[in-house]
């Protein structure tokens, strides 16, 4: 009996299809709303060039599809007479819900839609379904909205699992006087499903203006319980010059602002391709002012970027935290993209760090670590008041990994990173290059313990105290304040290492590290000033290189990769996991590859196993701690340790050969 209904349903919507008819607009109807509520399941409707005064009702009808002649030409102008155009499966007075009848059959392309007014949606409202929506410009809308509390006031509101292609949404405003709440989404609002595909967005000069509270003057995306998936990716998009303003309030997100409900699993949000530029977060001075994230804002959601570029973005006087992009509670990864040129203009800046994070600010309480990772990326040229690059604050550990922070500048504190953390600072397989602070440290300041793990420091510069690193009031007790493993260090002034405000004892680190100044002169440089009577200070060193050339392949083309003959090469720490080349560690960001064919139970690398190999396996049971290499060619049984078991098992491979 199903088979028969299933065919018969499918039948109807055959001999419907069959049957469509073509609507022209305007020979058979004047208007396009009557040749929507003229057309059947299935019609098309073609839009001649003109100028078109309506406000569209979209229509509870199947595979309608609505193509204009031209979109710079076809233009439906809504008159300061409400929304220009809404496709919603909900009547709210009276409230009534209907099944969305809108999939990807239905289609709405070549058209410029302008001149909206509304409290709400003032452009374009996709409330339900799937349909297809393509090549629009959606322009010089305008919507109010005074109100007391937060209310989805916007341009472009979107709640579909349809496509939205090739779309441009420039020079809308959304503006309100609202004493408790906010408005959201200057040129477009993503919400509910969130279950399309959305491609080719370029969404420019738009401006969202309140006196409390904005949220994303380009694109605001809110995930929720009826999200349908927990990654939305945008591809190919450009937000560029759009503005939110407020006069006594707070400003979130001037390019994209994002977030989820706080007890959902966590979401994620990828952006490929695309460019974020110009966009600017605008304050007053004051306590009550603040702006996050010039271009991006993230809260509670992962962002993913690829061979995307977030530049020359910038907050305006306010407190500015995160001028390229703000983090709140969330992981970031950077693939093959920049964060580049972000400024901030305050009347205040050096003051107490009111502009924090040029590249991007990240806070961090309620997660046990909180990662920035990078491939092939880069954060340069950007500039606060501290953390010129990356300001990380919170009580988790942080993790840095894979980044190269070059040109950055920071008027107070913390050229490339500022950290005001109680956790300790991870930062590996990183570059700081050029890097500037006005006051103290030229890399890397920190107010936790800093452990930088195979990272390279060049001419990083601080006006006053610690060109690499900056340690400042460390607590009432004593532990490990830097650890350098791997690192490459050289030409950073005034001191490699300074700290302050130090009680008791602090410990200082640096293992198998090529650095450009010996024992003493670190030793000496270290406890500059804050020190108290009875304080002790530790350096450990050990296996270190002093004053040698690196031979970076092309360090002026910030190319800090090795050559084949530089003395980095299976010079690093041989406790630290092996390259994997399966060589021991390489001092360095990056490690040099060599081509060979390590052999299980070669203790002694020379290429076979023997009896040399046995009696080396039992001087390190009987004395000694075993390294990555000697696990690797020797724990036979995988137990993680070298044992009487393995020289057992490395008999055997002996008398077999």
């Amino acid at each position: 009996m199903k088979r028969y209904l299933t065919i018969a349903i499918c039948t109807a919507f055959i001999s419907q299809f069959l049957s469509a008819t073509i609507i022209h607009i305007p020979e058979d109807y004047p208007e396009i709303q009557a040749g929507l509520d003229a057309a059947a399941d299935f019609d098309t409707i073609y839009v001649s060039n003109g100028v078109y005064y309506e406000n569209i009702i979209y229509p509870w009808k199947y595979g309608i599809k609505l193509i204009g002649e031209n979109r710079d030409s076809t233009i439906i102008d809504g008159n300061s007479q409400g929304k220009v155009f809404g496709m919603a499966h909900v009547n709210f007075e009276p409230f009534e819900y209907f099944d969305p009848s809108w999939d990807t059959t239905t289609v709405i392309k070549n058209f410029t839609l302008q001149h909206g007014f509304d409290t709400g949606s003032s452009g374009l409202l996709i409330y339900g379904g799937s349909p297809k929506i393509e090549n629009l410009h959606i322009r010089n809308n305008y919507t109010d909205n005074d109100v007391s509390q937060v209310t989805q006031a916007t341009t472009v509101l979107v709640d579909m699992n349809g496509i939205f292609n090739n779309i441009e949404i420039s020079e809308n405003i959304l503006y309100g006087q609202i004493s408790n709440g906010g408005i959201n989404g200057g040129g477009l609002s993503l919400i509910g499903e969130l279950g399309g595909t959305y491609k080719n967005l370029y969404i420019h000069d738009n401006e969202i203006n309140s006196d409390h509270l904005n949220r994303g003057a380009g694109i605001f995306i809110h995930f929720d319980w009826s999200s349908v998936v927990d990654t939305l990716t945008l591809d190919s998009i450009v937000l560029e010059n759009n503005i939110a303003r407020t006069s006594d309030g707070s400003n979130f997100g001037g390019g994209i602002y994002v977030d989820q409900f706080v007890n959902d699993d966590k979401k994620t949000l990828v952006l490929t391709n695309s460019l974020i530029q110009n966009n600017i977060c605008r304050g007053v001075s004051g306590e009550n002012s603040g702006s996050f994230g010039a271009g991006i804002l993230t809260r509670r959601v992962d962002l993913i970027l690829q061979n995307t570029i977030v530049q020359e973005n910038a907050g305006v006087f306010s407190n500015i935290f995160g001028i390229g992009i703000g983090v709140n509670e969330a992981y970031i990864k950077l693939i093959d993209s920049q964060i580049r040129y972000n400024i901030a203009v305050s009347d205040s800046l050096g003051e107490d760090n009111s502009a924090v994070g040029g590249g991007i600010n990240i806070l961090c309480h309620q997660n046990d670590s909180c990662e920035v990772f990078g491939v092939n990326s880069s954060i340069h040229h950007n500039q606060a008041s501290g953390g010129g690059g990356l300001y990380l604050s919170g009580q988790s550990q942080f993790l840095i990994r894979g980044l190269e922070f070059r040109n950055n500048f920071a008027i107070s504190s913390g050229g490339a990173i500022n950290a005001n953390s109680y956790e300790t600072i991870n930062i590996t397989h990183s570059v700081f290059k050029n890097n500037v602070s006005g006051d103290t440290g030229g890399a890397i300041e920190s107010s936790a313990s800093v452990n930088l793990l195979n990272s390279v420091l060049i001419n990083n510069m601080a006006i006053n105290h610690g060109g690499s690193v900056y340690i400042s009031m460390i607590g009432d007790y004593g532990y490990t304040a830097v650890h350098y493993d791997n690192v490459i260090s050289q030409l950073n002034s005034p001191e490699e290492i300074c700290m302050s405000f130090t009680h008791d004892y602090s410990v200082v680190d640096i293992f198998h590290s090529l650095i450009d100044k010996n024992y003493d002169d670190i030793y000496n440089e270290i406890p500059l000033y804050g020190l108290d009577s009875g304080d002790t200070l530790t350096l450990n060193w050990v296996n270190n290189l002093v004053d040698v050339d690196p031979m970076f392949v092309d360090p002026q083309s910030n190319d800090f990769h090795l050559q084949e003959n530089s003395p980095c090469i299976d010079a690093g720490d041989p406790y630290l996991p092996l390259d994997p080349d399966l060589t021991i560690s390489d001092i360095g960001a990056f490690y040099f590859h060599q081509d060979w064919d390590p052999v299980p139970g070669d203790m002694n690398i020379d290429g076979g196993v023997n009896i040399l190999d046995v009696v080396l396996m039992v001087t390190i049971i009987l004395w000694e701690e075993p390294n990555s290499w000697d696990l690797w060619a020797g724990d036979f049984n995988e137990s993680g340790s070298i044992n009487i078991q393995d020289i057992i098992l490395l008999l055997n491979v002996i008398l077999d050969q």
